[in-house]
């Protein structure tokens, strides 16, 4: 099993579920509102002057969907370009109850 957490911009929070409903995943969490620092230039603190929020969307996959889910966001991450932040890791779990 996986642990798959997405770091994006809070924009595309629908389009990262619609995403994931497409592969059957319906089970996860997400973190809305977020403030964070990509880089010097890119940050999200919700101010007037460093505008937007970023959310964090975990879920737990088998490992058969987790390869073609994080394909997914790779393609999608590259889509969107260098000016949207979005970001993603998969950590392997040994035990869960949820």
């Amino acid at each position: 099993m996986k642990r798959l957490e997405i770091y994006f911009d809070s924009f595309y929070t629908e389009k990262m579920k619609e995403e994931l409903r497409e592969y059957g995943i319906e089970q996860y969490f997400i973190v809305p509102t977020i403030h964070s620092s990509w880089s010097k230039d890119f940050k999200h603190f919700n101010t007037h002057v460093l505008l937007g929020t970023d959310s964090i969307l975990i879920t737990y996959l088998e490992d058969r969907h987790a390869e073609e889910i994080l394909r997914i966001i790779k393609i999608m991450k590259i889509d969107l370009g260098r000016g949207i932040s979005m970001g993603a890791v998969m950590l392997s779990v040994d035990d869960i109850i949820l």
